[in-house]
């Protein structure tokens, strides 16, 4: 089995993002102008500056991260059937990654626990109406929305990924996803990356069952498109 992969938006700085792969995780320039797709920093141990997913056991196996709207400066990682809320500070400060909450089951997660989820390959913040505070999770063929919140959130139903994502069917992307990171002052853009390979999916609006690749009809190679991540082995 392939090392777990993750990534999120830096909760300070929205054009840079984390991304974990296996041990390690890099901070990387995720916007499609400037210095996009560099690495900024890393290849570094996550045991050693992230001592919090060390302690909660989530040091080679982060699945993934999900900001937490109602505290930017936390987010929700998952781990197998396992999830803990940490701080995010800056990466080897004595403030690194402190754990808030956790570690927890899913069944500790009322919306995962009513969608029967075991583990979760990727996540995508959206806003639901006017309500930012929602999230679609992925896991294997199926997805939900569930609102950011682990005790009273709602959730939709959970349905087939192929069936109602047609970019993501045609792209082959159908089920099991290894991580989705929005385009940094794109709100309705993310990278879709599973296996070797990436796409752009535009148009992404809750319920809307619109959206489209923006980068052609077949998906890109992540060694072409994110060279800075092959050259870290992070594929």
């Amino acid at each position: 089995m392939s090392p777990a992969r993750a990534a999120f938006q830096h909760p300070t700085f929205p054009d840079l993002a984390f991304v974990f792969y296996g041990a390690q995780y890099v901070i990387i320039d995720a916007r499609l102008t400037g210095r996009n797709r560099n690495i900024l920093f890393g290849p570094r141990s996550i045991r050693l500056d992230w001592p919090a997913l060390a302690q909660a056991g989530f040091s080679t196996n982060v699945d993934a991260v999900l900001p937490n709207p109602h505290d930017k400066t936390t987010a929700y990682f998952f781990s197998g059937s396992k999830w803990a809320l940490l701080r995010v500070s800056p990466p080897g400060s004595p403030q690194s990654a402190l754990l808030v909450d956790g570690v927890k089951d899913f069944k500790d997660w009322k919306s995962l626990k009513e969608a029967q989820f075991n583990h979760i390959d990727a996540v995508l913040p959206i806003t639901v109406g006017s309500d930012p505070n929602w999230a679609y999770i992925f896991s294997g063929d199926n997805y939900v929305s569930i609102q950011i919140d682990p005790v009273n959130g709602s959730r939709g139903n959970v349905r087939s990924i192929a069936d109602q994502w047609g970019s993501l069917n045609k792209l082959g992307f159908g089920r099991s996803l290894d991580t989705i990171l929005p385009v940094p002052g794109r709100p309705h853009e993310a990278y879709f990356f599973k296996g070797a390979k990436v796409s752009r999916i535009g148009n992404i609006i809750h319920n809307n069952w619109d959206d489209t690749p923006l980068d052609g009809d077949s998906a890109q190679a992540v060694v072409s498109n994110w060279p800075a991540l092959h050259d870290a082995q992070f594929y």
